[in-house]
């Protein structure tokens, strides 16, 4: 209504302002609504909304795709989707084998000898499963997957979980006698709790210790790996506890400076830079970024300082190069939210550091990157990666 519009004058530059600060979570309105008090003060109410008046093409508009990203259908009716496709697509059918059939398993039974690949019976045909062990939280189970590329995966997941298990006093003992590990706990604390927050530290260090080469299908292939991790994890827990405290306080130091009422020339950049710590802290990051990611992470944090210490010399110049990279990084992660698993492929995840190391290019030049980017070249190598 025009009695409540006249307070965000102009209204596009508010808008703007409050569409790229917003966190992709919860509901719009009242988040919007949040976001144009903090700059003005006025409230909005939530009814003031006229979502009626909206044109067809602002709505969301949803893409239903099969395996391989090609689009089946799209429309803005989400509900008369669902009706039209729901009855097309069901779900495979769980795969079993009463030879292989295991859950609650804590330890490797001695019979247990994994094959890679075994042919079964259901529903009257011969199909192909290729057996793996399972993370089931609290035990480990026999899964059978329906290609060999599940069956990596969840055989990689599982074995480590059960690393887990079998080390548990071990790892207890480690994180016990962690350094500062109080003040980490209270670092993370908007992102996860501090047993979360242990339970990563530890999966971390069983990650890094794993030997090289296959993993275990036996018993006895099992107890020799898990031995050499074992004496492996000493040698590993050096590095993450002189680098942890050091990274988790640069980001709670960054993100007290995108706190607060922030300047208009500040929001948009100070909302972009949130997302992007976002993706380089997740809650599972010492998962996701090895050892030797890990050395570049003071790097990227300080191509976040310099980037804040220009912004309010030159607000123009970062919105220019903004525009010019949020795109594609936009683009590369609603990919990965549609499909997570996509990151666990090396062109994938080669592709999320060279995001990165584009930003320090355009950000922070002077800092150097670990290869030539350049926003040509991965927009090129992006629209590969999609095909």
């Amino acid at each position: 209504p025009k009695a409540l519009r006249r307070n965000f004058v102009p209204a596009p530059e508010f808008a703007r302002a409050c569409a790229e600060s917003l966190q992709p979570e919860g509901p719009l309105l009242p988040a919007f609504g949040t976001c144009l008090k903090r700059l003005t003060g006025h409230e909005v109410p939530e009814d003031a909304w006229d979502l009626s008046r909206l044109e067809a093409h602002l709505l969301m508009r949803i893409e239903l795709l099969d395996e391989a990203g090609k689009i089946l259908d799209s429309g803005r009716n989400l509900p008369a989707l669902q009706e039209k496709w729901c009855e097309r697509v069901p779900e495979p059918e769980p795969l079993r084998s009463s030879d292989l059939s295991r859950t609650g398993l804590v330890d490797w039974p001695p019979e247990l000898t994994l094959p890679e690949q075994v042919e079964l019976e259901q529903a009257g045909h011969a199909i192909s499963a290729w057996p793996a062990l399972a993370d089931a939280s609290d035990t480990v189970e026999v899964r059978l997957c329906h290609s060999p590329e599940e069956a990596a995966t969840v055989h990689a997941s599982g074995v480590l979980r059960l690393a887990e298990l079998r080390l548990a006093g071990k790892l207890r003992d480690l994180l016990r006698d962690w350094p500062g590990i109080d003040r980490l706990c209270l670092l993370w604390a908007d992102v996860a709790s501090c047993s979360d927050f242990r339970k990563q530290l530890a999966r971390a260090l069983v990650q890094r210790a794993r030997p090289e080469g296959p993993l275990p299908r036996d018993a006895e292939a099992f107890a020799a790996w898990l031995a050499t991790l074992e004496q492996a994890l000493p040698r590993v827990a050096p590095f993450l506890q002189e680098r942890l405290p050091e990274l988790l306080e640069v980001r709670h130091a960054l993100l007290k400076q995108l706190k607060g009422t922030l300047p208009l020339n500040r929001i948009e950049a100070a909302a972009d830079i949130r997302d992007q710590l976002d993706r380089l802290f997740g809650r599972d990051f010492l998962l996701q970024a090895n050892d030797e990611r890990l050395r570049q992470y003071p790097r990227y944090l300080k191509a976040i300082e310099h980037r804040l210490q220009r912004l309010d010399r030159a607000p123009d110049a970062d919105r220019a190069l903004r525009v010019q990279f949020l795109p594609l990084w936009q683009a590369f992660w609603a990919r990965i939210e549609q499909t997570p698993e996509r990151l666990a492929h090396p062109d994938w995840q080669a592709f999320r550091w060279q995001l990165e190391e584009l930003r320090v290019a355009l950000f922070a030049q002077q800092l150097g990157t670990l290869e030539p980017v350049s926003l040509k070249r991965l927009e090129k190598r992006w629209r590969t990666l999609e095909t």
